[in-house]
């Protein structure tokens, strides 16, 4: 059967083991590396394979949704967790860190600043013309460590600032999951009811057309 379910995910945001743990834990999804600048064509391709849900993470998620309005799109959210992870074996007790994004919220940072002790400053949904400035201003803050996606990442080590990129872990990939789970039951709802209309329709003796606006023809009986 084939897959409907498309998770892209930016280059070394997943190791390889995480991957087949996931594929393993919901063997209805594919998983594809994406280029957040241009998410587009993976994602065209996909669509072609007969992909009916598209889950991605802040810029991915928003260039889709925008450009394929048709489709539906779940944003992958990142958490907290997913930020303490992402600095893996680092002791960020008592330093400074600033969390970074261009397209994307992020789920319960405060929490972790007091629980851990450092202080992070959080830039959400920075418009690609300031990341740059953002970064320099957060290092003039005291930042030591800058976390966000592939896009800050690359813009921070372009400046000489150390990034962390964020990780995906089981806590986002669960909300997103919830959510693309409550999508599919409302196409299955759709789909019965449209299809009780479609009979109902063939059932009437009388000639019967359906057109839009433009008087295209949608539906018509035998």
């Amino acid at each position: 059967m084939p897959k409907k379910i498309l998770f892209l995910i930016p280059n070394d945001s997943m190791t390889d083991d995480q991957r087949q743990y996931y594929q393993t834990l919901y063997p209805e999804v594919e998983f594809a590396s994406a280029d957040p600048y241009d998410p587009m064509k993976i994602a065209r391709e996909k669509l072609r394979e007969g992909i009916e849900i598209i889950a991605g993470r802040g810029n991915t998620a928003v260039t889709i949704r925008n450009g394929m309005p048709d489709i539906h799109v779940v944003e992958i959210p990142i958490t907290g967790y997913d930020i303490i992870r992402s600095l893996g074996h680092t002791n960020f007790s008592g330093k400074t860190i600033a969390v970074i994004t261009n397209n994307a919220d992020i789920i319960g940072l405060e929490m972790f600043e007091k629980l851990y002790q450092i202080r992070i400053f959080g830039y959400m949904r920075i418009p690609f013309s300031r990341l740059r400035e953002t970064i320099l201003e957060v290092v003039s803050r005291g930042t030591e460590y800058v976390v966000g996606g592939a896009i800050t990442c690359k813009a921070a080590h372009e400046l000489g600032v150390p990034a962390r990129m964020v990780t995906l872990g089981p806590e986002s990939m669960s909300r997103a999951m919830h959510e693309i789970r409550q999508i599919q039951e409302a196409i299955e709802i759709e789909a019965q009811r449209l299809g009780f209309i479609e009979q109902l329709i063939n059932n009437i003796t009388e000639g019967v057309i359906s057109v839009d606006p433009d008087e295209t023809v949608l539906t018509l009986n035998p």
